[in-house]
């Protein structure tokens, strides 16, 4: 390959440039379009290109892992608390019961049922 010019490595940015805005205007980088089965030779700028998309991707979705991962300690958290909650129903619900049922049973004596 002959060494690249000044000129002829702006050319070559401007290009790539070029070629980046198409791919993205496409909706993505067509890499399992038909055409790239058939000639699989991308340029060093389209290998750059789709890694540091590849890249930007990466880091959005650990971004969102992080997120995630925060709101799931969240919830586990409030799931200690009704947990407990529930306990304490449960507790008060066994307490007031056998009471309840004797009331109910005086106030059907009274009433003759």
């Amino acid at each position: 390959e002959a060494p690249r010019t000044r000129s002829g490595a702006q050319a070559e940015r401007r290009k790539g440039a070029g070629q980046k805005q198409r791919l993205q205007q496409k909706g993505g980088f067509g890499i399992a379009s038909k055409s790239n089965r058939e000639n699989k030779e991308f340029s060093s700028r389209e290998v750059a290109t789709l890694v540091e998309s590849l890249k930007s991707n990466i880091s959005t979705i650990a971004e969102d892992v992080v997120s995630v991962k925060e709101d799931v300690a969240i919830l586990k958290h409030d799931m200690v608390e009704v947990k407990s909650d529930v306990a304490i129903i449960k507790d008060a619900i066994r307490v007031t019961l056998p009471s309840l049922d004797k009331r109910l049973t005086r106030v059907e004596s009274q009433q003759g049922v």
